[in-house]
C-alpha cells in the first residue's frame, strides 16, 4: 500500500513506466524520495499461489529478472557471483580441511540458515527446515538470471503482456 501523496509525489506510474519490475521500482522510488515504507503480510488472511511449477517460475521470471539488473550484463556477472559465492560455496567448502575456510563457510551457513529462519517464520507459514534444500534454491535463481539475460539478448527483448519490448527500448526508459 502507498499513499496517494507519496504516489503522486514520485510521478505515480508514469515514472516506471516500461518496467516489468515496477513493484521494485515503485519501492526504489518511493526510498529515494524520502518517503518510508513499512511491510506487512496476511498470511492468515490472504493465500496467493505465485506459479504452479518450477517451469511457470523460471517463465514468469524471465521478464523481471533481467530488468531488475538494469539489463546490465556486469550486475548480472555481480548477481551471478555473489550468490553462488555466499549462499552455494560455503556449503561444499565446509569439508575443507583448511580451518580458515571451514571456519569462514561454516560462519556463512549459520548466518544464512539465521536470517532465512527470521524470514520465513515472519513471512511465510513454510518450515524452517526448508533451508537444508538452499544451495539448490540459489543454483535454480542463478540459472533463473542466466536463463533471463540470454533470453533478452536472443529475442531482443523481453515479452511482457504478450508484447515483445525491444530491449533498447527498455534500456532507455530506466
Amino acid at each position: 500500500m502507498v499513499s496517494r501523496r507519496s504516489y503522486e509525489a514520485i510521478g505515480t506510474h508514469r515514472a516506471i513506466k516500461m518496467r516489468p519490475d515496477d513493484d521494485l521500482m515503485l519501492g526504489m522510488k518511493i526510498k529515494q524520495n524520502g518517503f518510508r515504507q513499512k511491510f506487512a503480510t496476511a498470511m492468515d488472511l490472504i493465500e496467493v499461489e505465485w506459479y504452479e511449477s518450477l517451469i511457470e517460475a523460471f517463465k514468469g521470471l524471465e521478464k523481471n529478472t533481467f530488468a531488475g539488473l538494469h539489463y546490465r550484463i556486469g550486475m548480472v556477472l555481480f548477481a551471478i557471483a555473489g550468490t553462488f559465492s555466499s549462499q552455494v560455496l560455503p556449503f561444499f567448502s565446509i569439508f575443507s580441511t583448511d580451518k580458515i575456510i571451514f571456519s569462514l563457510s561454516f560462519a556463512n551457513i549459520i548466518l544464512l540458515a539465521g536470517v532465512y529462519t527470521i524470514i520465513t517464520k515472519r513471512m511465510s507459514k513454510f518450515s524452517p527446515l526448508l533451508f537444508t534444500v538452499f544451495p539448490i534454491t540459489a543454483l535454480l535463481f542463478i540459472y533463473s538470471i542466466i536463463r533471463a539475460s540470454i533470453l533478452t539478448f536472443v529475442r531482443g527483448g523481453i515479452v511482457w503482456r504478450g508484447t515483445l519490448y525491444k530491449l533498447s527500448e527498455l534500456r532507455n526508459r530506466r
